[in-house]
């Protein structure tokens, strides 16, 4: 199952769950994982028990050669440090450049400067997805002003169950295809 297929038909059938979990248990992918330190434990963790390889290499002297060999990377700009942006950087260059899908989960961007800033440069090295709640994704398509990612509480509807959304670039904007869950 691709990012391409959920665009295009909506929400997954349980059926292609199991079958898209059985395949990742089976590959077993080693994915880069430069998340915030609040995180870091929890997603290794979480990424283990679905059956990937979880390896949290963040730091500039080893993040574009781990990148190169990793199956995927995951960039959260939940706690970020000069450093570790240098290494997200260096990170998604050896992704992009290697056509591997690699996931953009922009804490907080719209909302703070910086860091608007540097999801905006990391955005230019096209992640395959991009994973934030609706002020993020507001902000980073600078469609609201500088708290929108601030707010997401405020912003989002309530739902009764969880929902899949996802937005394609062919039909809204200049963003990669957007996936995220509330």
């Amino acid at each position: 199952m691709t990012v391409a297929s959920l665009v295009a038909t909506a929400a997954p059938t349980v059926d292609e769950i199991i079958a898209a979990h059985a395949a990742l248990r089976a590959k077993r992918p080693l994915l880069q994982a430069l998340t915030n330190t609040v995180s870091s434990n929890f997603a290794a963790n979480v990424l283990l028990s679905v059956g990937a390889s979880p390896a949290m290499v963040e730091n500039p002297e080893e993040a574009a050669l781990f990148a190169g060999v990793a199956d995927s990377v995951l960039i959260n700009l939940g706690t970020p440090t000069a450093a570790q942006v240098e290494s997200m950087r260096l990170a998604a260059a050896p992704a992009q450049k290697a056509g591997m899908p690699w996931v953009l989960d922009p804490i907080a961007a719209g909302g703070l400067p910086w860091r608007g800033q540097v999801a905006a440069e990391l955005l230019k090295f096209k992640p395959a997805v991009v994973r934030g709640n609706a002020s993020e994704i507001i902000g980073l398509a600078g469609w609201a002003g500088e708290r929108a990612a601030l707010t997401a509480p405020q912003t989002r509807r309530p739902r009764s169950r969880p929902r899949l959304i996802c937005w394609s670039t062919r039909e809204r904007s200049q963003l990669p295809d957007l996936l995220t869950m509330w």
